[in-house]
C-alpha cells in the first residue's frame, strides 16, 4: 500500500482566516483545509514561475482531479492514526468542561426513537411519553445527577477524538497576535490601526510538536512524485502573513493509512443492532434498516439548476436509492472562500454542507440492502459532490460514533 498518510509540523504561528474579511479582529481554523495544503504543494511545484503551471506533470497534479487532498486535522504522535471529527449529534455536559469526557455521546439514535414514535400514526401515546421521558432523563448529565442543580448534556461545540475506542479529545492550542498597520509612503507605523489575529500556536522546545495530519490519495506514479517535491523535512508555507513569518510547517512523513478495523457491512449492521436494542427498551423495532453519512469535510452538492443542496439534501441528491428515507438529520451550511495559487485570484465562494453534519437515512424492511451498499462504498472511497480533490466531499458512513455509546451505557428498562 502507498505511503498517503501526510503529517505536517508547525514551525511558526498558522494563521488561517475563517472568512475572506479585513475585519481588525481574524479569528482562525483549527485545522488546515485540504485547498490549502493542496495550494502549497502547487506554489511548491512553480517555485515563483508562472509558465510552469502548463506542464503536464503540474496539470495531472493540481488540474486533472486525479490527487486529492483531504483536510489536515490536527493530531499528535508519530503513530500515523488518522484523527477523527465530532459529529454534530455528539453531545457533552453543557456547564462544566471537566464533566467531557464522562458525559460524551451520541444523541442521534434516542432523537431518531422519539421521530419514530411521533412519526407513527398507528402508536399509543404511553411508548412515545415514555421515550421522550428517557431521552430527557439520559441528557442529564451522568456526573452533575447527584448535585442539587443538575445539568443536562448539549450539542458538542466542534472538536477532534482520537480514536472510537478511547474518544479523548484532541486540542488545538490557540493564541491571539496583534499588529499595526505600516503607511507605504513613510514606512512607519499607521497611527490607530491595531489588528488582532488569532493563531495557531507553533511547536515548543518545551512542548510536544503540534502536527497536522491527513490523506492524499492519488494513482502510485503520481503519489511518488509529490513525495519527491516535498521529502521529508521539506518546508511547507500555508496560510496568511507569510511574508511576517507565519505559517510555516515541514513535512515530518510520509505514511501508510491505517486500515478501518471494521468494513462497512459490519458497521452497517452494528449500527442497526443497537437501534434494535434501543427500541426493544420500549416494546419496538426499527421499521427498517438505518444507515447514517456524517460529512467528515465540507461538501458541497448542486441540483438540476446548479442551485446549491443545503438543507433539502435528498438520497437522490447522493446518488442513493429513492427507496432511501430521510429521517434525522442535524445539518450546518456555510459559505466557503477559496484561493487560486496559481493565479494569485481568489475563488468564489461557495455554499456547502458543513463538516461534521449528520444525514440518517431508512430502507424499508425486506428491501435487498447490496445496491445501496455498494453506493455507500463508492461515497465512502472517492467522496461526492464538487471540489473533492480540494478536500470536500468526504463522507463516513455509519460511523461507529453513532452507536457506540449505546453499547456502553447501561441498558434502561422502560416502565
Amino acid at each position: 500500500m502507498a505511503d498517503n498518510v501526510l503529517t505536517l509540523k508547525v514551525l511558526s504561528p498558522l494563521v488561517l482566516h475563517r472568512r475572506r474579511s479585513s475585519a481588525q479582529f481574524a479569528p482562525t481554523l483549527d485545522y488546515v483545509p485540504g485547498s490549502t495544503v493542496r495550494g502549497a504543494f502547487a506554489d511548491l511545484y512553480l517555485q515563483g514561475d508562472r509558465s510552469r503551471a502548463e506542464e503536464p506533470l503540474f496539470r495531472d497534479l493540481f488540474l486533472s482531479g486525479a490527487v486529492r487532498f483531504s483536510d489536515f486535522l490536527p493530531s499528535r504522535g508519530a503513530s500515523g492514526v488518522l484523527t477523527r471529527l465530532l459529529p454534530a449529534t455528539a453531545v457533552a455536559c453543557k456547564r462544566f468542561a471537566e464533566h467531557s469526557a464522562s458525559s460524551l455521546a451520541d444523541s442521534l439514535l434516542r432523537l431518531e426513537l422519539v421521530n419514530d414514535l411521533e412519526s407513527d400514526d398507528t402508536a399509543d401515546a404511553l411508548p412515545l411519553a415514555q421515550a421522550v421521558a428517557d431521552l430527557h432523563s439520559w441528557l442529564t448529565c451522568p456526573e452533575c445527577e447527584l448535585r442539587p442543580s443538575s445539568h443536562q448534556r448539549d450539542r458538542c461545540e466542534p472538536g477532534y477524538y482520537a480514536s472510537p475506542e478511547t474518544h479523548e479529545a484532541i486540542v488545538v492550542r490557540r493564541r491571539m497576535v496583534a499588529s499595526t498597520a505600516i503607511r507605504r509612503t513613510t514606512q512607519t507605523v499607521a497611527h490607530g490601526l491595531l489588528f488582532s489575529h488569532e493563531v495557531v500556536e507553533e511547536s515548543g522546545l518545551l512542548s510536544d510538536d503540534v502536527l497536522f495530519r491527513g490523506v492524499v490519495d492519488a494513482p502510485t506514479e503520481l503519489l511518488e512524485s509529490l513525495q519527491e517535491l516535498a521529502p521529508r523535512g521539506q518546508e511547507l508555507a500555508l496560510g496568511h502573513g507569510r511574508s511576517r513569518g507565519f505559517g510555516y510547517t515541514e513535512v515530518q512523513s510520509w505514511s501508510t493509512a491505517r486500515v478501518e478495523r471494521s468494513t462497512l457491512r459490519e458497521r452497517w449492521d452494528a449500527l442497526n443492532e443497537n437501534a434494535r436494542e434501543l427500541w426493544s427498551r420500549h416494546k419496538r423495532s426499527p421499521a427498517g434498516s438505518y444507515f447514517s453519512l456524517t460529512l467528515s469535510s465540507h461538501l458541497a452538492l448542486r441540483d438540476a439548476t446548479c442551485q446549491p443542496v443545503l438543507g433539502d439534501v435528498t438520497a437522490a441528491d447522493l446518488g442513493l436509492p429513492s427507496a432511501a428515507e430521510r429521517r434525522r438529520c442535524v445539518l450546518t451550511s456555510l459559505p466557503v472562500p477559496g484561493w487560486n495559487a496559481a493565479l494569485g485570484m481568489p475563488k468564489a465562494d461557495i455554499w456547502a454542507l458543513g463538516r461534521g453534519s449528520v444525514l440518517l437515512f431508512r430502507l424499508p424492511p425486506h428491501l435487498d440492502p447490496g445496491p445501496t451498499l455498494e453506493r455507500l462504498q463508492e461515497i465512502e472511497t472517492v467522496g461526492v459532490g464538487e471540489r473533492r480533490a480540494e478536500g470536500f466531499g468526504r463522507v463516513a458512513v455509519c460511523d461507529p460514533f453513532h452507536y457506540t455509546f449505546v453499547q456502553r451505557e447501561a441498558p434502561e428498562t422502560s416502565s
